[in-house]
């Protein structure tokens, strides 16, 4: 199995970041039904829904996850 970091080559701040987002129960870990939560809903909503800034990188990033969730 796949760490993030084999994925998608993110500074440290970027990733502390991430899990804090999926960290919503503040236990400082990630629980399984929050992640597939974020997960189904940037499979399933459109992206500018998501980023209305739509950055080219922040697309390219969730592109990845996305991968890097379904393999």
């Amino acid at each position: 199995m796949t760490g993030i970091r084999d994925v998608i080559n993110w500074p440290d701040q970027v990733i502390s970041g991430v899990f804090a987002f999926f960290d919503r129960q503040k236990i400082g870990m990630v629980d399984f039904k929050t992640f597939l939560t974020v997960i189904r809903k940037t499979l399933f909503e459109n992206i500018e829904d998501i980023t209305p800034d739509t950055f080219n990188w922040e697309n390219n990033v969730l592109k990845k996850i996305r991968t890097w969730f379904k393999a």
